[in-house]
């Protein structure tokens, strides 16, 4: 194999990658969120300090807008620092799970019975003082509020027993969890996320613990309904558009990554013409790149001299039409797409609409179908699929919809910028 053709199969590769990488949201590179790094840093230095912040981060938006790439680049940062850091699903709150990742965290994850060398109980003790916790043991725990209730400091005490060394005051424990507006308010779940933020009992060796929760933009309702005693005490923090130079730089280091040749003028022209058809909406930007990566590939070749601009807007286009349709299936039970666009139209940007109007809208809309919606439920639902969201946590009785590409599809004017 020729040096050229090599090198033309590792370019192919690298643009493989990156088309694949978009089902699991994974980025070669990241822009923008630096508010939410320093928010986090800020409760570290806290929690350093002795502050006892009982605070939770919350980071909502709407479907899209980068939360779960924002935890998974948060985490990473953390880690590379030497931070001790936790990520865990919503039904993953349990207090054996919060120890395993700990453990994960530490280069130590917990073996399985009947592995080489393990112990037969699976226990993963502590020092014999201080006795030891089956995985089993630890199990009970998880399912038993009543037993969680009655362990003075669980989860706190597994940690500090197994961790002690390496968890205390001046190194915090940052928990991240993703999707948290799926938190379910059982009585195991309630009991373990009161216990793990009411904060550790133990002032004489306290481990600093930075919550963050990231999800739709009704995750601070799902933690009320959770029963979490920690507030969010202006750490609520929306997340949604980039600015348009944070996405202009995202093109343009996509463009480089995906090998694209070209002039800096030819790169920043196209990257225009890219980030002009997504309202600087991460989701969309990652969209209509990955489809000029596939018109690359289809093309086979990283020049970007003439790109197919029909067929990157075209697949860029069914991709948003598929998201769209994803979110809107997931509340059809509910809503149709067309009490979707009145919704929307009635919250366009950017004063926003009160629920009162909102209401007028639904009733409106069920007069006419003959079909009884409850109004609360409705509006409700349309904010869980990120067609509506608070103007601002300052502003919570202003909803808007966020994202204008989403109000036009569901209009059915979907529009595309004409390449220049």
């Amino acid at each position: 194999m020729s040096a050229d053709t090599e090198r033309h199969s590792a370019w192919r590769r690298v643009v493989r990658r990156y088309i694949s990488a978009g089902d699991r949201g994974e980025e070669p590179h990241f822009v923008g969120r630096q508010e939410f790094f320093d928010r986090i840093h800020l409760m570290l230095e806290g929690a350093v300090a002795g502050q006892r912040d009982r605070r939770t981060i919350v980071v909502a938006g709407a479907p899209g807008a980068g939360k779960s790439a924002f935890v998974r680049e948060a985490a990473k940062r953390l880690q590379a620092t030497g931070h001790a850091v936790v990520e865990l699903r919503p039904g993953d709150m349990t207090p054996f799970r919060l120890f395993e990742e700990v453990a994960r965290a530490f280069g130590e994850p917990l073996r399985e019975e009947g592995q080489r060398g393990s112990v037969r109980t699976g226990e993963f003790g502590t020092s014999p003082a201080k006795g030891r916790f089956s995985r089993s043991e630890t199990e009970a725990h998880a399912g038993d509020p009543a037993r969680i209730a009655r362990s003075a400091g669980m989860p706190w005490t597994l940690l500090k027993e197994r961790f002690g060394d390496r968890l205390g005051p001046e190194k915090p424990l940052v928990l991240f969890c993703d999707e948290a507006q799926n938190l379910e308010p059982s009585p195991a779940t309630g009991a373990f996320l009161d216990s793990l933020h009411h904060g550790d009992p133990d002032d004489a060796a306290p481990i600093p613990l930075v919550p963050v929760y990231a999800g739709l933009p009704d995750t601070v309702d799902a933690l009320d309904r959770c029963g979490v005693t920690r507030p969010t005490g202006g750490n609520e923090m929306p997340i949604g558009q980039l600015s348009p130079a944070e996405s202009m730089e995202y093109a343009l280091k996509t463009l480089t990554h995906l090998g694209a040749e070209g002039s800096q003028a030819e790169l920043a022209h196209w990257a225009s013409w890219f980030v002009a058809n997504c309202d600087n909406w991460p989701q969309h930007l990652r969209g209509q790149m990955t489809a000029v990566a596939e018109e690359m590939l289809q093309a086979d070749t990283p020049k970007l001299k003439d790109p197919n601009t029909t067929g990157v807007a075209h697949r860029a286009s069914n991709s948003r039409n598929e998201y769209y349709g994803r979110r809107l299936r997931a509340t059809e039970h509910l809503l149709h797409r067309e009490l979707f666009a009145a919704l929307a139209q009635a919250a366009a940007p950017p004063d926003g609409v009160d629920p009162g109007t909102l209401a007028h809208t639904v009733d409106a809309y069920v007069e006419r179908i003959g079909r009884p919606l409850d109004v609360e439920e409705t509006v409700r639902s349309a904010i869980h699929a990120g067609i509506l969201q608070a103007v601002s946590p300052s502003q919570p009785d202003r909803l808007v919809c966020p994202i204008p590409s989403l109000q036009r599809w569901l209009e059915g004017r979907e529009h595309i910028v004409p390449p220049p």
